[in-house]
């Protein structure tokens, strides 16, 4: 599924993603409270698969069979995943 990208009005709503989008935040396995960013994943499971976190909702998800259906979810993923609800957003700055 694509579409096509339009010029559209600015506003200061917030977004819901119907996508999962990739986050440039590595993976780790454990939570932290602590803002330090990590330069390399750690995933316990495959330690020498490199993963990003993947974060927000998808369309195709549902709260049976996949933990991503809700748009503050978070889970891990390496870049060639074959996820075909996984993008990215781009945002710039308004000045």
């Amino acid at each position: 599924m694509s579409a096509q990208v339009s010029n559209k009005i600015s506003h200061n709503y917030p977004i819901l993603y119907i996508v999962s989008h990739y986050s440039t935040d590595y993976y780790k396995g454990t939570f932290s409270t602590n803002s330090y960013e990590p330069s390399t994943s750690y995933d316990p499971m495959e330690l020498q698969v490199s993963k990003k976190v993947v974060r927000g909702g998808a369309f195709l998800c549902n709260s049976s069979y996949c933990k991503c259906y809700r748009n503050t979810s978070r889970m891990k993923t390496t870049r060639d995943t074959g996820l075909e609800h996984t993008g990215f957003s781009v945002a710039i700055p308004i000045s």
